[in-house]
Formats: C-alpha cells, sequence, structure tokens
C-alpha cells in the first residue's frame, strides 16, 4: 500500500502534468526525489482524482516566488526544530523574514527541499509526517 498523497506532492504533479501534459516520467524528473516513490499508474490515478478547478485557480493566483533567501532558510530549519511539520505555526512565527511565503504548502515544498539537500534530516521530517498521517487517521 502506498503513502498517503501530500499537498506538495498534489502540486507537483499538477504543476509537471501543466508543464508536460500526461509525460508522466518527464513529471517525475522534474521532481527529483518527492515523486519517486510513485509509479506511473499512482501519477496517472491521482490526476484523476484531483479537483483540478481548485489547483488550477491556485496555480493562475500564486506568483513564482524569488529564490530563497539563506536567512529564510535559516528560519525554516530552525523552526522545523521547534515546530516540527506544523508549517502554519513556522510561518507565524516569522511572519516578518517570511512575509513573501504567504501558504504553509510553500514552506511544506521547501522544507522537504532542503531535507533533499541534506539540510534538514530526513529521516526526521519522515517521521514527523508519518506521525500526522497516523493522528489523521
Amino acid at each position: 500500500r502506498s503513502k498517503p498523497w501530500t499537498t506538495v506532492e498534489d502540486t507537483a504533479l499538477v504543476e509537471g502534468a501543466a508543464k508536460h501534459g500526461l509525460d508522466y516520467d518527464r513529471i517525475k524528473e522534474d521532481n527529483g526525489v518527492l515523486l519517486t516513490h510513485r509509479t506511473e499508474k499512482h501519477l496517472e490515478d491521482r490526476l484523476r482524482k484531483i479537483d483540478l478547478k481548485k489547483f488550477k485557480e491556485y496555480l493562475v493566483r500564486t506568483p513564482r516566488p524569488l529564490e530563497w533567501s539563506s536567512e529564510e532558510d535559516a528560519v525554516l530549519v530552525k523552526g522545523f526544530e521547534e515546530y516540527g511539520v506544523d508549517y502554519e505555526r513556522i510561518l507565524a512565527a516569522n511572519s516578518e523574514i517570511l512575509s513573501k511565503r504567504s501558504r504553509p504548502v510553500v514552506v511544506e515544498k521547501r522544507i522537504a527541499n532542503l531535507a533533499r539537500l541534506g539540510i534538514i534530516d530526513q529521516d526526521k521530517l519522515d517521521a514527523l509526517k508519518e506521525e500526522v498521517a497516523q493522528a489523521q487517521e
């Protein structure tokens, strides 16, 4: 049984489909390790289930952010250590520095990227996400 889909994965899938159509290999390539554990069938099935209208509105009204600064990355690392995967609290506690980042999903995606880069402990991130997923069941 595969893991539940995250908002970050849904967003990556929708953005990838907007860019590459239904070329799932290219969608996976563009997203590094984020979607590597998903098969082409997983991607195809998930894309059918996603409320595309909601995501199209999100993609249209969300401008592409600027590069992340080292200061922003530093507060994300500190925020992750303090609040775990409570992305809303990380944003609220650092609203001044993260003023350009208004959505928790943006913080979630950047923290996932920092984990892939080895800046944040990937095992700890995975364990915290698993705890949240189990608590929601």
